[in-house]
């Protein structure tokens, strides 16, 4: 995780799968890391493998949301991140919707640049 941290998630990235091989896993907070510091430094081929990863382990939460609204936002797609808030919306997916602060900050950065 500290590789994540000091912005070397290359790094993180090579452990992580040398982690997997050896039949050992992140928690949910390591995942949650790695996948922000992967968003920071612009490694967006990575991000898909970590968010299936996130999803499959069961640690998909309001966090994850947060980073993947702040991935779109990154990476200029727009209509994407448009279209998976207003998943939340019709999905019932979140009842209600997230509150935590990390959340609501992603969504209000994602609105003002309409």
């Amino acid at each position: 995780m500290g590789y994540d941290v000091v912005g070397k998630p290359d790094v993180a990235l090579q452990l992580f799968a040398k982690m997997h091989f050896q039949g050992l896993d992140l928690d949910s907070f390591a995942y949650h890391v790695l996948l922000n510091a992967l968003v920071e430094e612009n490694c967006f081929d990575a991000i898909e493998v970590i968010l299936k990863q996130i999803q499959m382990r069961g640690f998909e939460n309001d966090i994850m949301h947060s980073i993947t609204i702040k991935c779109y936002w990154k990476r200029n797609r727009l209509e994407e991140a448009e279209a998976f808030l207003r998943g939340f919306l019709n999905s019932g997916f979140l009842q209600p919707l997230p509150t935590s602060p990390l959340f609501i900050t992603s969504c209000l950065s994602f609105l003002v640049r309409f």
